[in-house]
């Protein structure tokens, strides 16, 4: 049971609107966290905030044409809040939200509820950098996912694992953190095809360039 205080914000994301909870005092329930999951990796509640790069990745998947998400299984890592999977699932395609996080499931439960318009999201609790996840998925998306050399790192095995389990391909949005750049480097010496676009988004009174990486399994001709 959640023992936080929420704020319901409304997030405008192309024409829907989406009413969410998320975490009231960032502080508060952080030192509350530290105590309640002692023994968590990082039990500081970023997941209860909504990012610049979810955001972003979610304006970028407003663009995509019915055929991206009909009949396809995506899976969101690292969801938090979870708008890019509830946009995914308005878009007519199967969900699957995922974070390693305790608290996760119910706050996504409660948002989802919230918005009758999204149709039922599955939630699955799991850690991304694990070496032993199954991923039985058509496209993979994940946001302000890179905040450590350690994350970076973890992140380039599980885009290796996805595409060699058949994963069609992985998106990955990130708003400029300090370590995309090894993320970047070392998805290199997988020789996968690698594109990337550019977002701008609105957030806590900014405008943020928000870079989106699809990774795919087939290298281009003449690409890096």
């Amino acid at each position: 049971m959640m023992n936080f205080e929420t704020l319901e914000q409304t997030i405008s994301i192309c024409n829907f609107d989406f009413k969410v909870k998320t975490i009231r005092d960032f502080n508060k329930t952080s030192e509350w966290m530290k105590k309640q999951f002692a023994h968590s990796k990082e039990p500081a509640p970023y997941f209860g905030l909504v990012w610049e790069s979810a955001k972003g990745v979610s304006e970028w998947l407003c663009k995509k044409p019915d055929q991206f998400f009909r009949d396809q299984k995506i899976l969101e890592i690292g969801c938090g809040v979870a708008i890019p999977s509830m946009l995914c699932a308005l878009r007519g395609a199967s969900v699957t939200a995922s974070d390693f996080h305790p608290s996760v499931g119910e706050l996504l439960a409660i948002n989802v509820a919230a918005n009758k318009q999204v149709p039922p999201i599955s939630y699955k609790q799991m850690d991304w950098s694990s070496t032993h996840n199954t991923l039985d998925f058509d496209t993979i998306i994940g946001s302000d996912i890179i905040y450590s050399r350690e994350k970076a790192i973890s992140l380039v095995e599980f885009v290796r694992s996805a595409i060699a389990q058949g994963v069609k391909q992985v998106v990955i949005a990130d708003c400029g953190r300090p370590f995309v750049n090894i993320f970047q480097e070392s998805l290199k010496t997988l020789c996968l095809s690698v594109s990337t676009e550019s977002v701008q988004v609105a957030h806590l009174g900014k405008t943020v360039d928000i870079q989106i990486m699809i990774i795919s399994g087939e290298k281009k001709t003449g690409e890096l």
